[in-house]
């Protein structure tokens, strides 16, 4: 098993290429979500992996053993760094592949309703070629480490890439020690408002006990669109039972009293010290909470039950 730690470190001086860099990145996954998405079918056909990508970069990029089809791009996107390009690729693959499963979904779920009443349940799932990505920069072709505070990028100033040396908050080595077997990844630049990051993942292989189960386990996933979901699994991984617990109702009813809570104190000018606001809404609230709580932990128990994990 392989665990993962990212170190985000504020970067300490800020350069106008980090901006061209991110939006030429995310002007060209857009141009290249077009054409996975015009591609798609002669694209799924092949297996996934570097198959597709090869043949999505012999359709974009010209070489002297190949004419790219849609010839444009390297003339839009001039001396575009081969890194990049390969991992926009498998980015576009992705996303396409994703849309295409959740309108296969859509269309089987409407699919009853359309030839009885003429008109779907809900709308289709439309694809967006725009995407918030952020660029990893690969080791040696696209970044350097120079020390702990101090990185080298290559990045895009306009008209062409060039290394750029960024300094930025050195990291806790203490937490990633590589005597524990922490190594380091490709980091990527992430922008959060008007700051800038870089995350630094830390990879570490993981010996886990091979044990074989007689029983099966009992695994409860809390959430936030379910209240829980749980799955009866093997050792060998089989699941056998997946439940997904949701109180629609008893939700309902706790989204509409946090609402009214949310209007009165709008409402409210000024609430004295000490004073309890809306003190009712807040007891049927916490009682509502309870029922929840009290309602899934008895049917999780009786999951557990029934199946003799």
């Amino acid at each position: 098993m392989i665990a993962t730690k990212t170190a985000i470190q504020k970067l300490r001086n800020y350069t106008r290429y980090l901006d061209f860099t991110l939006d030429i990145y995310r002007q060209v996954l857009e141009y290249i979500n077009q054409i996975v998405y015009r591609e798609w079918v002669n694209i799924e056909q092949l297996p996934a992996g570097k198959y597709r990508i090869n043949c999505m970069e012999r359709l974009i990029h010209s070489t002297s053993r190949n004419k790219a089809v849609y010839r444009d791009f390297d003339k839009k996107f001039y001396k575009f760094p081969s890194y990049f390009r390969r991992m926009v690729i498998a980015e576009a693959l992705g996303n396409v592949s994703s849309h295409m499963s959740r309108y296969s979904k859509w269309e089987a779920k409407n699919k009853g309703r359309i030839a009885v009443d003429k008109r779907p349940r809900c709308n289709p799932p439309v694809f967006n070629p725009r995407c918030n990505s952020f660029p990893v920069f690969y080791k040696d072709g696209m970044s350097k480490w120079l020390n702990n505070g101090k990185v080298a990028l290559k990045l895009y100033n306009g008209s062409d890439w060039i290394w750029f040396i960024l300094p930025f908050e050195p990291i806790n080595i203490k937490r990633f020690s590589e005597s524990e077997g922490w190594v380091r990844q490709n980091p990527m630049l992430v922008k959060k408002g008007k700051r800038w990051y870089l995350h630094v993942p830390f990879e570490k292989k993981v010996e886990l006990n091979n044990k074989t189960f007689n029983k099966p386990v009992l695994a409860v996933d809390l959430g936030l669109n379910h209240t829980a979901v749980c799955s009866v699994v093997y050792s060998d991984g089989t699941v056998t039972h997946r439940e997904f617990l949701t109180y629609e109702g008893e939700k309902d009813r706790l989204d509409i009293l946090l609402g009214s809570i949310a209007k009165k104190s709008k409402q409210t000018w000024l609430i004295l010290k000490g004073q309890r606001f809306a003190n009712s809404y807040w007891r049927i609230v916490r009682n509502l909470a309870n029922e929840i709580a009290h309602q899934c932990s008895n049917r999780i128990v009786k999951i557990a039950k029934e199946h003799g994990v």
